[in-house]
Formats: C-alpha cells, structure tokens, sequence
C-alpha cells in the first residue's frame, strides 16, 4: 500500500489525524500553484481532501488555484463543499461562477436570494460587478442566467472586450443561455487572437446555425490556433460532466452530441497536416477506436512529442482496457523507457499508466521517482501508483 501511504501524507488523510507538517515544504506550494491545483485536483479525485487542506486552498493567494479546487468539485457535483467556499474571500468573478455553478447543481433557492446580498450573509454575488472586465463578464453571465436580467450582459457586450480566459470560455459553453449566445456573434470579430478559436468552438458546439460561419473562420487561424480548438471538443468529447451540459430548458440552445463534436473535428483537420493528425487522435479518443490504432505512433523510431502526447492521451481517456489491449501497450511502450521521455510525455502518460502497468511498469515508475526531483512530475507519479493500487484492489 506504498501509493495510499504517500499520498495520504502529501494530501491529509482520511486514516490519519491531521496532515504532515512537511508537505508544504516538500511540494513547495506557496511558490508553485500549478503543483497545489494539481494536488487539490488529486485529493478531489481520490476522496482524501481534508477539511484543512480545502479551507487552505479557498484562501490561497492565487486564483489558479481556487478555480481549479472549484472546477474539480463542480465536476463531482460536490455542493457541500462548493458551499463552503462563501465564507472565504473570493473575487467577483468567483462569487458570481459559484452562483451559477450551485445553480445547476440544484442550490437554486438560496443562489437566487444570493444576488446582491451582503457579503456577510454568506450566499452573496454581485449582478453589476466593479471589477475585472472577466469578473463583470461572469457576473453578466450569472444575471442572465439566474434571475434573467440582461442588462449587465448587454453593457459589457456594448464594450465588444472579452476577457482572455478559459474560465470565461468554459461559463459561456456551461451556461450561457441561446439569445446571449446569438448576441455574441455581431461582436465576434473583436476577439482577440488567443481567444477566438477556443469561443468560436463553444459557441458553434452551443447553435448548430454557427457552422457556416465557424467552417470560414478555420482558414484565418494559425496551426497553435487549430489545435487549441481541437483540444476543446477533445476535452467535451471525452468528459462526461461537459457532455451533460444540454437541458430540458429551450432557452439552453443545442444538444451536444458526439457526433456533432466528430462533425467539427472533420472540418478543423482540413486545416493542416499537424492539426489532422491531432484531430485524428481526438476522434479515436472519442470514439474509444482500439489501441492497435497506436502501434504506428509508438513503434515509429522518428516518433515526435506531440504525437507521443497524443498517443497517450487516446489511452488516458479511456476508463478500461482489456488484458490483451494492456500487454499490447506494455510491448510499444516498453522499449521506449531507454530513450527516455520529455516531461510533457511522462505527464500525459502517467494519466492512463495504470490502466495497462504491470509489476514491471511499478518498477519503472519507482527508479523515475527516485531519479527526479521535478515537484509536479513526483506528484503525478505518486498519483500514477495510488491508481494501480486501486485497480489492483478492485480486482
């Protein structure tokens, strides 16, 4: 029970009486907020989040970090602790992304008597926010769809200035209602750069009227541009929580369906030859295609990153392999522990690693431990471990 050992100590337990005083220091946190969401991620994850370490979390300086603490309860439909984020200090745009969030999860009573209550009452969000343009914009989002009033959206979407934001991309596709989503489109043409491929795919995921329109966008956009359109309908297609997303409600636009999401990455692999091969393995992830697709992948001696990422990504998003899929991955992945990984690699593997380890693979994982000192990558080989553990138990 190596795994449940390490992380247990890393995350504050469920066995144990509070948490080791050398967690902190080991990982680093306060200095590195990409490893505390990660771990928060982790402990959500497994079910070992402490009271402590989440009330830790909540006030924890960065915003990376609390959103990603919420995110991850969100995809859990954990509204006890959701809940227990309105008694720590949040933005604007956190207050106003917890309302909407609680507001789908059901916790539609006390959102609603939360629109511009006192902060002190607990359940409070702003409807006009004074802040950041992202903080007015969620806020816009949840006075629309909360209690119907759009006046807030149609100031901001006056300014045609959207924020830079994948949070924002994420509330638009979860909750923006359709006649927000058609009064999106005039002002489509202000997005900036980073930003418009990641909305314009939402968008077009939320009113099926937007294909036309996003089919001539593609050939404007650069090759990062495509992908990272790609790696949206990826993320929806093989995320059970986002493909969940359509409601009874008719002001909710559009199911979505994975064959709309096939549809799209058809048209995006026209794009160019590196944004094809990525659309190809977002299809096989989608479609669950089987793993003998990626002998080629893994057996080619002049194999690129991005390809070895996707490649292990396809096997990350399933939830099973057969005995026969996982001694076929083992033999194509094997002989390429010599030649070594970069750490993108390894972290993409280590997300599907224990859907086909076996007692050499632990071996493996041990002697990379031992021989980085990388905070994030030891995080996510203890996680690695703590799974093949469980899958073992289960079994």
């Amino acid at each position: 029970m190596f795994c449940w050992t390490v992380l247990t100590l890393a995350f504050g337990q469920t066995t144990f009486d509070g948490i080791d005083d050398n967690t902190f220091e080991r990982f680093n946190l306060p200095e590195s907020p990409t490893v505390h969401a990660r771990m928060l991620e982790r402990a959500v994850e497994f079910d070992i989040l402490s009271v402590e370490i989440e009330s830790s979390a909540w006030n924890s300086p960065h915003l990376f970090v609390r959103e990603r603490l919420s995110t991850k309860l969100f995809a859990h439909g954990d509204v006890a602790r959701l809940n227990n984020a309105w008694s720590h200090s949040l933005s604007e745009q956190e207050r106003c992304r917890l309302a909407l969030r609680l507001y789908d999860l059901g916790e539609t009573d006390s959102i609603v008597v939360g629109a511009s209550a006192p902060i002190e009452n607990g359940v409070s969000w702003p409807v006009f926010a004074q802040g950041t343009l992202e903080d007015r914009w969620t806020c816009a989002l949840a006075a629309a769809a909360i209690i119907d009033l759009q006046a807030p959206f149609q100031s901001v979407l006056q300014r045609a200035d959207f924020p830079l934001s994948m949070p924002f991309v994420w509330d638009v596709y979860w909750f923006a209602q359709a006649s927000t989503i058609s009064d999106i489109r005039p002002q489509m043409e202000w997005v900036e750069e980073g930003l418009r491929a990641p909305l314009w795919t939402v968008l077009t995921l939320r009113d099926s009227e937007w294909t036309d329109a996003y089919t001539k966008q593609i050939p404007s956009w650069g090759v990062g541009e495509c992908m990272d359109a790609v790696d949206v309908l990826w993320t929806v297609g093989t995320t059970e929580y986002l493909l969940k997303r359509e409601s009874e409600d008719s002001l909710q636009g559009s199911p979505v369906t994975k064959t709309v999401i096939l549809e799209l990455l058809s048209v995006l692999s026209q794009h160019s030859s590196t944004c094809k091969e990525w659309s190809r393995f977002a299809k096989w992830s989608i479609q669950s295609s089987h793993v003998r697709r990626l002998k080629k992948t893994f057996t080619d001696i002049a194999v690129v990153r991005d390809d070895l990422i996707g490649a292990f990504r396809v096997i990350g998003s399933r939830s099973a392999v057969s005995k026969n899929q996982a001694r076929k991955i083992r033999r194509w992945v094997e002989p390429l522990y010599k030649r070594g990984f970069e750490d993108t690699v390894l972290l993409e593997l280590l997300q599907g690693v224990h859907l086909w380890a076996n007692s050499d693979t632990i071996e493996w994982l041990r002697s990379l431990e031992k021989s980085t000192t990388d905070a994030l990558l030891l995080l996510e080989i203890h996680s690695a471990l703590y799974r093949i553990d469980r899958n073992q138990l289960s079994q």
